[in-house]
């Protein structure tokens, strides 16, 4: 029952939580049931009577629409209802937190009777169920569906069914809830980044994540090693941005020891029960820290195993972590083997992906201009030399098409200075874009001829904006999220012939574009960043 606004505040998130974050018919509904039910019990003076009653006739409207008979100051916190339908709730029931509740479920009272159930926390009840009479029904309970409870269920943690019912099994409830509702939603988890300010995939994927975890009710905050007072991309206002200001350390001795007199600091004034590394060299400075404080240390690789990126201690930190984080997260099932295959893990190592948030709004294919879009920093990694070489292979056969790509860096003037010695004519370098999604939405295609990756958060992009992709098969990444032939092709690494000839093709067969991009934003449903949260919750949650 809500008795003030931090009530109201604390149901609000822990429903969501409940029903994982999703937003349907069904959980606008509850929203306003909350609202009702915190106006009723702690606005109800004169001054909120007119607001009151307008909450009423929306809430028995959307009621009488879904199916729900369900008054308020039944429900505990952390309420999921699975599905609109019929649902009926005699108004003297007490049902305790964290139920979900199917459809076709009446919890009512006998012939003649006021006292109806009273249900523990925890409590899942199958589509059809009957719960009838002055009864009790003890915590961690599930209920099968189509049963009919008419005695009181006094054992914790099993599940019943039959008519009437009766106990079947020593199972509980918990398979059946969301596992977020069992975790410490005050967990206080801090991402270590080398500077979050920085336009990369890396910074934009863990603000994404980040950004979603505090919306599920974490205590987040970032920590920079070097600058960081603010995050180029999107960050929700409740995360705190720290920095080790490792910038206005000079001198070789004092870049050596102060990451870690500073870092220790951190961590013994904010107390972070979590700290994911964001890179995996920075379990250089983070994990020998263990020693002294108490926090649950996360390795978080976001290049692949293969590849130190030109940083020797990279492979170093690897061993470090493989002996003593407490976990290792990888992008992709073909790291996770890397890793398994070179390294003896002391703890643990999973693989979780990168994702997309939202639903794009579908682009008429009619309304798409003739471009081939790549994104990236404009550095070896990437490869952007060798694209603009099969572009010089393209351009003359299609004068109607243009080449942007999207990015900045330290190649920039080389690749400039190529495309005007080749005097390539459909060639735009866009620089860093905010919002590239403009961009992607109109595009026909998306090219990239990266050396190696990570898991490309821009193919990800890309593919959720409808677009055809024509990748290298580098290791590792693009062949988990293109599937060839189907959404776009996989090239072989270096087959500059192979790629001019996929990329002609695409280019020409305006039916194979068309149907290629419907399927690829079917496709990019894989990655929906509810998914990879959840995943992430179970990370926290599991140690």
């Amino acid at each position: 029952m809500i008795s003030s606004k931090n009530d109201f505040d604390e149901y609000l998130i822990l429903d969501n939580v409940a029903n994982g974050n999703r937003k349907t018919i069904v959980t606008k509904w509850q929203k306003l049931y909350r609202k009702y039910e915190y106006y009723r019990n702690c606005k109800c003076t004169y001054i909120f009577y007119p607001y009151i009653y307008f909450l009423k006739k929306r809430f028995e409207s959307l009621s009488i629409k879904l199916g729900f008979s369900i008054p308020i100051n039944v429900f505990g916190s952390g309420l999921s209802i699975a599905h609109y339908g019929t649902i009926v709730v005699n108004g003297n029931a007490r049902v305790g937190k964290n139920c979900r509740i199917q459809e076709g479920v009446t919890i009512g009272a006998t012939n003649g009777e006021t006292a109806a159930p009273i249900f523990g926390d925890n409590v899942f009840i199958g589509s059809g169920a009957k719960i009838i009479g002055n009864i009790k029904i003890a915590n961690d309970v599930c209920i099968g569906a189509g049963s009919v409870v008419v005695k009181d269920i006094l054992e914790e943690g099993i599940t019943v069914a039959g008519v009437p019912a009766k106990k079947i099994s020593n199972k509980n409830s918990h398979s059946n809830l969301n596992a977020a509702l069992f975790q410490d939603l005050n967990m206080k988890i801090c991402f270590f980044s080398g500077n979050i300010t920085r336009t990369g995939g890396t910074e934009r994927v863990s603000l994404l994540i980040a950004n979603e975890l505090a919306s599920r009710g974490y205590d987040i905050s970032i920590l920079s090693y070097e600058n960081g007072e603010k995050a180029t991309f999107e960050k929700e206002k409740e995360i705190n941005l720290y920095s080790l200001h490792m910038e206005n350390a000079k001198g070789k001795i004092k870049r050596k020891v102060f990451p870690y007199i500073r870092l220790l600091k951190f961590l013994k004034k904010e107390k972070p029960d979590v700290l994911i590394d964001i890179d995996v060299l920075l379990c250089l400075y983070s994990l020998p820290l263990k020693l002294f404080c108490k926090v649950k240390m996360i390795a978080w690789e976001h290049f692949n195993f293969s590849s130190n990126n030109g940083v020797k201690n990279r492979d170093r930190a690897r061993v470090l972590a493989a002996k003593y984080a407490d976990k290792i997260i990888v992008l992709t099932k073909a790291d996770l083997e890397e890793y398994k295959k070179n390294l003896k893990i002391k703890h643990s190592i999973d693989y979780i992906y990168n994702p997309t948030v939202g639903d794009s709004a579908k682009v008429n294919f009619d309304l798409r201009e003739n471009v081939v879009i790549a994104s990236g920093r404009l550095a070896y990694q990437k490869n952007f030399l060798e694209l603009l070489e099969i572009w010089n292979e393209i351009e003359a056969n299609h004068s109607d098409w243009k080449l942007i790509i999207c990015g900045s860096g330290e190649e920039e003037a080389e690749l400039k200075g190529y495309v005007n010695k080749q005097q390539l004519k459909n060639v735009v370098f866009a620089g860093f874009v905010k919002n590239i999604e403009n961009y992607y939405n109109k595009s026909k295609i998306m090219v990239m001829t990266s050396r190696f990756e990570g898991f490309p958060m821009v193919l990800l992009e890309g593919q959720k904006a409808g677009l055809p992709i024509i990748s290298y098969d580098c290791f590792t990444g693009p062949s988990e999220i293109v599937i060839d032939g189907n959404d776009g092709f996989l090239i072989e690494q270096g087959d500059k012939e192979t790629f001019v000839r996929k990329l002609d093709e695409l280019m020409s067969n305006e039916v194979e574009l068309t149907s290629f991009s419907e399927n690829a934003y079917q496709d990019s449903r894989r990655f929906n960043i509810d998914k990879i949260v959840d995943k992430w919750e179970e990370i926290l949650g599991n140690g």
